[in-house]
């Protein structure tokens, strides 16, 4: 479903608390419109102890068992690819899953058509939250952890925000790389008047 559509099927349910304008920008992200998807995640948002409340939409975790069981029936080599979007997140990139997976664009191609065929990857993002929170459940933490250092490693390489490279090297094997790429965004935030975001990373930096 799309926005408006979204925003009609939560006021439709005539619950008091869900309000359709409000939750659907969110809801849509989250969910991709797939309506069994969303009423699972509304069902969830209704039962926490406190009701609906501000904040991101909580995560509906049998759906997320549900695409997770999706995903494994993938490929080998599209299963490697999203494993490495997953951990990548927010960086991923063809280039990217070139060094990681170590891997040369036609090597990908039929990985990648897969994952789109199958509504897992849009435009080299994740078609929607969920589907890339059941990805992240496939990696082992030991592996991911070691994932992270490779993403940080080339970030590092392609001159990439120091605050994206610190992020993976603090989740990586070796969270001491991250230091003077913490150093450098606590410098960054500090130049441009943040002052609580520059404490945060010499605090993180410090431990």
């Amino acid at each position: 479903l799309g926005l408006e559509a979204v925003a009609a099927l939560v006021d439709s349910l005539g619950v008091p608390a869900l309000t359709g304008a409000a939750l659907a920008p969110a809801l849509l992200g989250r969910t991709g419109g797939n309506p069994m998807y969303m009423l699972e995640t509304l069902k969830q948002l209704l039962s926490q102890p406190d009701g609906p409340t501000r904040g991101p939409l909580p995560t509906a975790g049998g759906v997320v068992r549900l695409i997770s069981q999706r995903l494994r029936r993938l490929s080998p080599g599209a299963l490697r690819l999203v494993r490495c979007a997953a951990i990548a997140g927010q960086d991923f990139s063809i280039p990217l899953a070139e060094q990681v997976l170590g891997a040369g664009p036609l090597d990908l191609s039929d990985a990648w058509a897969e994952l789109e065929a199958a509504h897992v990857l849009h435009d080299s993002a994740f078609a929607h939250d969920l589907v890339h929170e059941a990805a992240r459940t496939l990696v082992p933490l030991a592996l991911a952890r070691r994932l992270h250092g490779l993403i940080a490693q080339f970030l590092e390489e392609q001159g990439a925000p120091a605050q994206r490279v610190a992020a993976h090297g603090l989740a990586s094997d070796a969270p001491q790389r991250a230091v003077p790429h913490l150093l450098e965004a606590g410098r960054i935030a500090a130049g441009a008047m943040r002052p609580q975001e520059a404490m945060t990373f010499c605090l993180q930096a410090a431990d």
